[in-house]
């Protein structure tokens, strides 16, 4: 009995020793990681490659700050703080666009106000931005 179970388990050894990522026993494969920059919320590149329709990032925020009635150096503190005033700015965490929006928070509220550009636009997440500060949800971002 003892000779057959070592026999048996020669096989076995050897293969692990040759190659130690054989499927098997105790075949152990590690996670795969994905792309450098990669991220499952994140669209396709060629929505941060198109310039936002009209202007820069600080005229989306003063047209931003002007329908929903707030502070227009507030939101613009924020966005520099934030993402440096890079609408094409990404977070490993998740958190992207102008203003660093986590994509359910931003489709959350873009949602409510019927916004339909990407976090990546400077006018949509300026939108969705000042909207949330006139509702007095400043609060989610760190920088104030």
């Amino acid at each position: 009995m003892i000779v057959s179970a070592l026999t048996f388990l020669a096989p076995l050894q050897a293969s692990a020793s040759s190659a130690p990522y054989t499927r098997g026993i105790g075949y152990y494969a590690p996670p795969r990681r994905p792309a450098p920059g990669y991220h499952p919320y994140r669209p396709a590149p060629i929505y941060r490659s198109v310039p936002a329709a009209g202007g820069s990032a600080t005229d989306a925020i003063a047209q931003a700050a002007a329908r929903w009635g707030v502070s227009y150096s507030w939101l613009l503190r924020v966005a520099s703080c934030e993402s440096g005033l890079n609408p094409g700015a990404h977070n490993p965490s998740g958190a992207s666009g102008l203003f660093q929006f986590m994509p359910g928070t931003y489709f959350l509220y873009a949602s409510q106000i019927g916004e339909t550009r990407s976090y990546w636009d400077a006018y949509g997440a300026s939108n969705v931005a000042a909207f949330m500060f006139s509702r007095g949800l400043a609060y989610q971002w760190s920088c104030r």
